[in-house]
């Protein structure tokens, strides 16, 4: 009877460990400091949240800056949740923070070292130490009412480590 259990047991083992060495290969969960636009949040602290987990981790940070009230925003922030090829390399590569611009927080002080922003959502991307490596339209992303999907991972690719 022992020896049924034992193998039973082997086998668990094995099926398990396998299965965390692929998830482990391809990770699905993005990685946020601020997930949502909120006109609380300070985004100086956020900042410097995702620099420690980019230094970590060996990631890049995208700024993704917007607000609730744009349309837009929204689209994207669904974009990059469920586009799988996006997600990848977001998963693979970035922190995430989202940086509020509204009439409550227009975070001025925290955006005045970066390039002008002509429409939103805007995305920066930055090494680990917080120095901008990309400031990106998004404007120049979309296709349709969305994004076209490889004009966004050829940038992401581009600028991951």
């Amino acid at each position: 009877m022992k020896t049924p259990l034992r193998l039973l047991s082997l086998m668990s083992l094995i099926f398990l460990s396998a299965a965390s060495l692929i998830s482990a290969e391809k990770p699905t969960d993005l990685v946020y400091v601020a997930h949502e636009y909120d006109p609380k949040a300070d985004a100086d602290q956020d900042l410097a949240r995702a620099k420690k987990i980019a230094a970590a981790d060996g990631r890049r940070i995208l700024l993704v800056v917007g607000g609730n009230w744009c349309p837009w925003c929204r689209i994207f922030a669904n974009y990059i949740e469920t586009n799988e090829a996006v997600r990848a390399i977001l998963a693979k590569s970035y922190v995430i923070q989202k940086v509020n611009v509204s009439d409550e927080t227009s975070n001025t002080g925290f955006l005045n070292p970066y390039p002008a922003i002509e429409g939103y959502p805007h995305l920066f991307i930055l090494d680990a130490s917080g120095k901008l490596l990309h400031s990106q339209d998004s404007g120049d992303l979309e296709k349709g009412r969305g994004y076209d999907e490889a004009t966004v991972v050829a940038i992401l690719s581009k600028w991951a480590e």
